[in-house]
């Protein structure tokens, strides 16, 4: 996304909400998990009717009662650290280079998506899983889909970082029993190569920083490009608590998971 722009005044914008809050039943959480409800966005230029042409943003999004946890949302939706945009703003910019490609292209048919879908995946006691699904178009052969996990401690305020939830030193045993679970998804063996196939640097698996704590295991999501081609779609590698209860952090809130 570009640098921000004017906001386009003649726009559309609608914003409505499920008046059913979400329990903690629904997000596999416990009896003091968070209640929300469900907003949807929708902002388009006035060049189109609906999504059959032009360009559109569209969002769907927990709203809380709270709103330390209401802007970590804003955060996610507009690619800030800190609330410094509004979603409708961040929408605008995205329109407004729609429409000057337009001027300088008028006889493209490429239209611009940017969908959004942020859920609560998981509740447990503190701890906030969030998914962010995200969809970008911009013109070429196809969009770009990813989706961004956030573990958030409620009452800290913060985000989980895996330094925060394995003990030290213990991170080399957890790519080491990641690869192996990695390499028995791709039926691999132990000791074939990983050039060729995947994008991992030095042709050495290592993994990334994108995982959602689960009632299961540390789930961890490869995006498409990440190590794979596009067509392969993203890459999914759950490691169960019992592989690694030995390296979390006693004192972390993964330390409620392992039994």
């Amino acid at each position: 996304m570009k640098t921000l722009t004017t906001i386009l005044g003649a726009t559309l914008f609608l914003a409505s909400c499920n008046t059913n809050p979400k329990n903690a039943q629904e997000t596999n959480g416990t009896a003091d998990s968070v209640e929300y409800t469900i907003r949807s966005f929708y902002k388009t230029s006035t060049e189109c009717q609906k999504d059959t042409c032009g360009a559109y943003v569209k969002a769907t999004y927990p709203e809380f009662k709270s709103k330390d946890l209401n802007d970590y949302i804003d955060g996610i939706l507009t690619n800030q650290s800190k609330k410094e945009i509004s979603l409708e703003v961040a929408a605008d910019s995205f329109l407004n280079d729609y429409l000057k490609f337009k001027k300088e292209y008028p006889e493209s048919s490429a239209g611009n998506e940017w969908i959004q879908s942020i859920k609560v995946s998981n509740q447990q006691s503190d701890l906030l899983g969030i998914a962010h699904e995200n969809y970008l178009f911009t013109g070429g052969a196809h969009g770009l889909e990813t989706i961004i996990y956030y573990n958030y401690l409620v009452k800290e305020k913060q985000t989980v970082k895996i330094k925060d939830i394995i003990k030290e030193g213990g991170y080399a045993k957890l790519e080491t029993v990641a690869e192996e679970i990695f390499r028995k998804n791709e039926k691999l063996s132990p000791t074939e190569s990983l050039a060729g196939n995947y994008f991992f640097e030095g042709d050495k698996f290592s993994l990334n920083d994108n995982f959602l704590i689960t009632t299961e295991g540390l789930l961890f999501t490869y995006n498409p490009y990440e190590i794979k081609a596009y067509a392969f779609g993203s890459t999914n590698l759950l490691i169960p608590y019992d592989r690694i209860s030995d390296i979390v952090n006693p004192n972390s809130i993964l330390a409620n998971n392992i039994k």
